[in-house]
């Protein structure tokens, strides 16, 4: 791959501290992002640069979700605390504390939302009312990484250790596998069409395996810790983010290295790359770091140029 067919399209300032996550927003063509600064922020890069700033919640926010149907956005803390958000009102609609320590991934799942905790629970919410379903202790190691097949059923766990667990949605028992990675898992990417589960962590190598009981191929796929994992979708790529700065890409069939996004090649981040997110649609990647910015690259086949 020629990872010229990136380009910088947008450099989206506005944080006043790390970006850990990002979410498509409630309006068609937006982004929302949050992070360090405990604000959610929303933009609109066809249009502008600035971000429109939809709340100020005071907590560092580590995960979040859009529920569009009740007009929602759903935020998880370092506190724990799970917060429904409505854009336009300063104060959370519901402020709801469960964990005891904070919670780091947030999935939408049959149209609740399942949080993972540090505290090694799995809760469940009702965003239409915010009340907890159900709370799951499922370890007592800290999770940090929550991943959901749908074509499955299956929810795919990460956690300080570098275990993995694997359980049937929404009625299961975990299933654990020791040993996957020497230390904290980060991030999971489920393949359902191969049955592939990818996953990256503080370790800074991919672990590629056919389902979850096989031995997987241990690739040293950065320098520092893998934070964030995405399938390229339409590409034949899976892009990576990391603690050394870069977004590396990844042939999909065979997890060759096929390009990087990093400076001084591009007018890439300068810290720590935390999170990612792929539109489909625009065929536009989204990065986010410790540079409190939010850089929005262009994607473009050798064909599409040569028009």
């Amino acid at each position: 791959m020629d990872p010229g067919q990136f380009a910088l399209y947008r450099k989206l300032t506005g944080h006043t501290g790390a970006v850990y996550c990002m979410s498509p927003g409630l309006e068609p063509g937006t982004l929302l992002s949050a992070g360090g600064d405990g604000r959610i922020c929303c933009w609109r890069p066809e249009k502008s640069e600035d971000a429109k700033v939809v709340a100020e919640t005071g907590e560092r926010i580590f995960a979040m979700r859009v529920v569009p149907q009740h007009e929602l956005i759903a935020a998880a803390t370092m506190s724990g605390d799970l917060l429904f958000l409505r854009p336009g009102e300063p104060v959370p609609a519901r402020k709801m504390r469960v964990h005891r320590k904070a919670a780091f991934s947030l999935l939408e799942i049959g149209g609740s939302l399942v949080a993972a905790g540090s505290d090694g629970l799995l809760s469940v919410w009702d965003p239409a009312t915010g009340n907890a379903l159900q709370l799951l202790q499922c370890t007592q190691h800290r999770l940090r990484a929550a991943a959901y097949c749908e074509q499955q059923g299956v929810l795919l766990l990460g956690d300080h250790t570098g275990a993995l667990m694997r359980m049937e949605w929404p009625a299961g028992k975990p299933e654990r596998l020791e040993g996957r990675h020497a230390s904290t898992i980060f991030c999971i990417l489920p393949d359902p069409a191969s049955g592939r589960i990818v996953s990256g962590g503080l370790d800074a190598q991919l672990v590629v395996s056919r389902g979850f009981d096989s031995d997987g191929v241990r690739i040293p796929a950065h320098r520092f810790c893998i934070h964030a994992i995405s399938d390229l979708r339409g590409t034949p790529w899976v892009a990576t983010a990391s603690r050394d700065r870069t977004v590396r890409l990844w042939d999909r069939n065979d997890f060759r290295l096929a390009g990087e996004i990093s400076q001084p090649n591009f007018v890439a981040h300068n810290h720590s790359v935390n999170a990612l997110w792929w539109d489909e649609d625009r065929r536009r990647l989204f990065t986010a770091g410790d540079d409190r910015q939010v850089l929005v690259w262009n994607f473009k086949q050798k064909h599409d140029t040569e028009r």
